[in-house]
């Protein structure tokens, strides 16, 4: 199956898009700009599903965008910086979702799902008017998980892994980049009828993924003043148990 659709899409502004800000965590604040105007875009897609028959189905997707009055933030002629809009960008994303079964291996009830996105991005940035990615965007994430229902039983169990990273942030005075992980791996058990209800036990960031982030701050605009400071920090997760009940009362 083939699909392609062509859209106009007009987003929407926020009132943190608008108002000015205050960032005590990092030091920065963002003003106020009451000149923004939401972002537009045409919009490409093409969907392309192969089924497998007893094998399962994949699916192939590529969007592409093509943004006018991209929302970024910017340096203000004035001074400061504010979220403000840039003329154009560019955004392609390519992602991949395929369903594997097992029953032809003569294991029915297990399955795996597969998921990789990548998105490529390009913006002129407003300060230096390099060409460079969307800020803090996620710019690939890959995904795996296994599960098995057991046949004749209400148990299923599974495990899955996945790994993702950001794009780094850029503003007048600062480049960063924030990520968590940025590999994760879960593994779960479940029943299915305990009095109608399924309940789920699971065991969380088994890899023991961490949150991960450093900057580089300037002593003043980033594209001609000289490095003030670099800072690198590594927030522990630890792991994490969850347990979940759900169904209809």
């Amino acid at each position: 199956d083939i699909s392609i659709g062509v859209r106009r899409e007009v987003g929407q502004l926020s009132f943190g898009d608008v108002l000015a800000r205050v960032f005590l965590d990092s030091g920065n604040q963002n003003d106020g700009n009451n000149e923004l105007v939401p972002e537009q875009s045409w919009n490409y897609d093409l969907e392309i599903t192969k089924t497998l028959g007893a094998w399962g189905s994949t699916t192939f997707t590529i969007e592409h965008r093509q943004i006018e009055d991209y929302i970024d933030v910017i340096p203000l002629a004035g001074g400061g910086e504010a979220r403000g809009n840039i003329d154009s960008a560019k955004r392609t994303d390519f992602s991949w979702n395929t369903t594997l079964k097992f029953d032809p291996l003569g294991i029915p009830g297990a399955q795996v799902d597969l998921e990789f996105e990548k998105r490529k991005t390009s913006v002129r940035d407003p300060l230096d008017g390099t060409i460079r990615p969307f800020s803090r965007l996620r710019k690939n994430r890959y995904r795996a998980e296994f599960r098995h229902d057991i046949p004749r039983t209400d148990f299923a169990y599974g495990l899955n892994v996945s790994h993702s990273k950001n794009n780094p942030y850029f503003r007048l005075s600062e480049v960063g980049v924030e990520n968590e992980g940025p590999t994760f791996a879960d593994l779960f058990i479940e029943h299915k009828d305990v009095l109608g209800l399924t309940v789920t036990a699971t065991a969380g960031n088994l890899l023991g993924g961490d949150g991960l982030f450093e900057r580089t701050v300037y002593d003043g605009s980033r594209d001609v003043d000289p490095i003030l400071f670099v800072e690198n920090r590594v927030g522990r997760i630890g792991p994490i148990f969850r347990f979940s009940v759900s169904g209809n009362f």
